[in-house]
C-alpha cells in the first residue's frame, strides 16, 4: 500500500488548471488533424481523378497514333 501524498490546495488547483489546458490543447490538435486528414483525402481523390483523365488522354493519343500509322488497305 502506498503512502498518502499531501499537496497544498493552491498547488492542486494549479495542477488541475494545467491538466485542463493540456486537454484543451490536445482537443485542438485532434480537430486540426481531422481537418488535415479531410483535406488529404480530398487531394488524394483529385489525384485519382487527374490520373484517370491523363490515362484516358494517353489512350486516345495512342488510338489516334495507331490509326495514322496503320497502313491503308
Amino acid at each position: 500500500m502506498s503512502a498518502p501524498v499531501y499537496v497544498k490546495l493552491d498547488e492542486y488547483k494549479q495542477l488541475v488548471e494545467l491538466v485542463d489546458i493540456a486537454k484543451e490543447r490536445v482537443n485542438e490538435a485532434r480537430k486540426i488533424l481531422e481537418q488535415v486528414e479531410k483535406i488529404k483525402q480530398q487531394e488524394d481523390q483529385e489525384i485519382i481523378t487527374w490520373n484517370r483523365a491523363i490515362k484516358e488522354v494517353i489512350r486516345k493519343i495512342e488510338e489516334i497514333d495507331r490509326i495514322l500509322i496503320e497502313p491503308k488497305v
